[in-house]
């Protein structure tokens, strides 16, 4: 099974970089019998000198992503009060059903629209790891140069100061 998103798994984090495949995934051919859409993935290497691998089931089903209400979102005042200007403000005229639906519907869109607002204007943490990506990406293909050491350093710098301020919020590794 070919290990997929990167080359190699560790690095020694030195001038001159040295790369390996260390890590790997032992699977006998009758889970790959009973699994056909098993895939082995590597993940973002972000401050460690390894990259972390996965193994899990394909997710290329393809449709809409289900929506979620994260409780988080509860925590926000001004969420709440649009929520509520949205459920109040609708002034719908059919079943009981049929305007708890349509009320469901609007506050749904709303949210999601909210969550996309917010998501932009904050410093997401997973911006730096495809910083990090990259810059390892073009290492491996051409081999670490001085200029390439001083971008993820500089990258590493902003993430480390982002922990400290309490800025990154989220990490999807």
């Amino acid at each position: 099974m070919p290990l997929r998103g990167v080359s190699f798994t560790w690095s020694n984090n030195r001038a001159n970089k040295n790369w390996a495949r260390l890590d790997r995934f032992l699977v006998s051919s009758s889970v790959l019998t009973w699994f056909p859409d098993l895939v082995h993935v590597g993940l973002p290497r972000t401050i460690s000198d390894h990259y972390a691998i996965t193994i899990g089931i394909s997710k290329d089903k393809g449709g809409p992503r289900p929506f979620r209400f994260n409780n988080v979102w509860l925590e926000d005042r001004k969420l709440i009060g649009q929520i509520k200007k949205e459920w109040v403000g609708s002034n719908l005229k059919g079943s009981s059903g049929f305007n708890l639906s349509s009320k469901l519907r609007s506050s749904k869109k709303m949210v999601k629209k909210w969550e996309a607002d917010r998501t932009v204007n904050r410093l997401n943490s997973k911006d730096l790891e495809v910083r990090l990506a990259v810059v390892d990406e073009k290492a491996t293909a051409v081999g670490w140069s001085d200029e390439l050491t001083k971008e993820r350093l500089e990258i590493l710098d902003t993430w480390w100061k982002e922990i400290k301020r309490g800025k990154r919020v989220e990490s999807e590794v």
